[in-house]
């Protein structure tokens, strides 16, 4: 007997249930599952793995010119500069630094 590729590597359980709601989402609404853990499971289903790695790689800003738009800018702008720091390993922990902070005030007419 040979498995339809579409069901390669499905469990059972997920095979009835795509049977049983097609087209639909299928849930984790085990009864022993914490309802904070179903909550997690069940956002997961909106969210677009690729939007992280774009991020990750820098695709996200890859043809955003920060300069020119903060240049553009014509209405007033509140900027929050809170604390920051940078570690080894992961470089700046926080949204900016001082000198992303200076170069702000240079940016905006």
């Amino acid at each position: 007997m040979r498995i339809p590729s579409e069901q390669v590597g499905k469990s059972r359980q997920l095979s009835q249930a795509e049977t049983c709601h097609p087209g639909q989402p299928v849930a984790l609404d085990q009864w022993y599952m914490p309802q904070l853990l179903k909550l997690l499971f069940n956002s997961l289903k909106m969210y677009d793995p690729d939007f992280g790695c774009a991020f990750v790689d820098e695709r996200m800003y890859s043809d955003f010119d920060h300069s020119a738009a903060l240049s553009a800018m014509r209405c007033p702008m509140l900027v929050l500069h809170a604390n920051w720091k940078r570690l080894p390993s992961y470089g700046l922990v926080g949204a900016m630094d001082d000198d992303d902070e200076k170069r702000l005030q240079q940016l905006l007419p």
